[in-house]
């Protein structure tokens, strides 16, 4: 596991899981189609070490394609929401 303040390696992707409650409603009225993003140093962190995760854990979208970036992490956390 990374130390404090130290990048996590790629060894470390499959350390462990986190379990997130995200509350849904229904879509109501414009649901917008793109995403632009600045995160913070920490939010990068954590983005990097959910692809190294689901990269590691061998992570695909419905159609079969592999999680490769931030962005596939992203989308494919609400394709797993979505169903």
């Amino acid at each position: 596991m990374a130390k404090k303040n130290e990048q996590p390696k790629a060894d470390d992707a499959t350390a462990g899981s986190t379990l997130v409650e995200i509350p849904m409603a229904e879509a109501v009225g414009y649901c917008q189609t793109t995403l632009d993003a600045s995160l913070s140093g920490a939010e990068a962190v954590t983005l990097s070490r959910v692809v190294a995760g689901l990269r590691a854990a061998g992570k695909t979208f419905l159609d079969g394609r592999k999680v490769e970036t931030g962005t596939d992490a992203v989308k494919w956390i609400l394709e797993q929401a979505a169903q």
